[in-house]
């Protein structure tokens, strides 16, 4: 009597966690939260800053985005676009990894706050090099059957329809002298300029002279204070308003922006004009194999999706935080 008393006494077994399967591969909570981890991280987003239907909808997103590693991990196993990757390959791609990082060994701390061993990650970059290889053996096969898309005839046709949004804008070719507004001891230094601007009326010396003699622009000031070409919409606008009304050839008046005091020279004008085919023909024919490239991966992946058995539990992710960097999930 006393062990079955004892035994009525024993907590209740927790509920079974609810579960997310691809192709009856399992897929944990503790995988989802680490990926919303990452998520918010590369979009700089504070968790606990999101109203709760945001935070379920980045939980959706991350769910996504694991389904989809998937099924392309899937993918890149089965023939006939299964890549095997040899050892320098994957050895090449691991040190590529690491040289993005800054000190050298900042890495391995990075690795550590994701729980990550250097094999983990050799394993990691490994399998998504594998992957890289197969989608494009992939698109390599698909790739014949839409030649008529992406040949310069497809080209010339993209161009004919769309020659007006190619139109190159009016540029000027021009130098500047200039001195900076941000000199706290020096409010205003137009007085300094007009000494400067007397100087090239006097011809004492000519513009490259002064600009290297007197320009706090480092860069153009070992140039001779040049420029080179450029639009309106590459200079400040106070900038370009100034400029782009000089004559060719002329120094201009001493004029004031909010970064400073300039005098300017415009050498050469180009006015607006629509490009001809053979000037952007290398830049259209790349975007429309971009283009197509990223309409045959989108159908690749909702194929797989199609295909694929994906059974999610209701309640999978409910409640679910993301991982901290030292830990699973909550």
């Amino acid at each position: 009597m006393g062990a079955a008393l004892l035994a009525s006494c024993k907590p209740a077994a927790p509920p079974p966690e609810a579960k997310l399967t691809v192709n009856n591969i399992t897929i944990s909570r503790e995988e989802v939260a680490r990926e919303l981890r990452d998520l918010l991280w590369r979009r700089s987003l504070p968790w606990e800053s999101q109203d709760e239907p945001t935070k379920e909808n980045l939980r959706r997103e991350a769910i996504d985005a694991l389904i989809e590693k998937r099924l392309i991990s899937d993918f890149a196993t089965k023939a006939p676009h299964a890549a095997v990757i040899p050892p320098p390959d994957a050895e090449a791609a691991f040190q590529q990894f690491i040289r993005q990082f800054e000190p050298p060994d900042h890495w391995k701390q990075r690795m550590e706050l994701q729980g990550l061993t250097e094999p983990q990650l050799r394993e990691k970059i490994t399998a998504d090099l594998a992957q890289t290889r197969a989608i494009e053996s992939w698109l390599k096969s698909q790739r014949a059957a839409s030649a008529g898309q992406l040949g310069e005839s497809a080209a010339q046709e993209w161009f004919a329809k769309n020659r007006e949004s190619l139109r190159l804008p009016e540029r000027i070719r021009a130098s500047h002298i200039f001195l900076t507004a941000h000199d706290a001891e020096k409010p205003d230094r137009t007085a300094e300029m007009d000494l400067i601007r007397q100087q090239l009326a006097a011809g004492t010396a000519t513009f490259p002279q002064l600009a290297a003699k007197f320009s706090e622009d480092d860069r153009s000031k070992k140039i001779g204070g040049d420029l080179g070409w450029f639009s309106r919409e590459r200079v400040p606008e106070d900038f370009a308003t100034a400029i782009f009304s000089q004559p060719v050839g002329k120094p201009s008046p001493v004029f004031r922006t909010r970064l400073g005091w300039h005098i300017a020279l415009v050498q050469e004008k180009k006015a607006s004009r629509l490009p001809e085919f053979a000037e952007v023909k290398e830049e259209v024919v790349a975007m429309l194999q971009n283009q197509w490239r990223i309409t045959a991966v989108d159908r690749l992946r909702n194929e797989l999706r199609a295909a694929a058995t994906i059974q999610e539990e209701p309640d999978f992710a409910k409640g679910l935080d993301p991982a901290p960097w030292d830990g699973v999930a909550k």
